[in-house]
């Protein structure tokens, strides 16, 4: 029963909180999103889109000195390992292909 109360009381904290959506940039992740577009980032992108755009229009100069591009670490160690792994057993992701499908189709 506490377990219960406990999802209800983080369902409706997280049920409040505000929706932003940037979709200036497109997502590199290697996971399926079905039906999504591909401006729909990754949890680690969104953060560091969000708070790469927020340093640029409230620095002094307007200037990025990648200053966050370290939360990316792990993303694209593992981009590469998972592309690197998945070309070795002479595969595509589905994400890659439905993506590239779906660009091929808009022209």
């Amino acid at each position: 029963m506490y377990a219960t109360i406990c999802d209800r009381l983080l369902f409706l904290i997280l049920a409040e909180l505000h929706n932003i959506e940037l979709t200036s940039h497109e997502t590199k992740f290697w996971r399926h999103q079905v039906d999504k577009p591909a401006t729909y980032l990754s949890t680690v992108e969104a953060i560091y889109y969000c708070a790469r755009e927020y340093h640029e229009l409230t620095s002094a100069t307007g200037q990025y000195g990648q200053q966050y591009d370290n939360l990316l670490f792990f993303f694209i160690y593992f981009y590469h390992k998972i592309r690197a792994v998945t070309a070795q057993r002479g595969r595509t992701l589905k994400a890659y292909s439905q993506r590239r499908a779906r660009q091929t189709n808009k022209y």
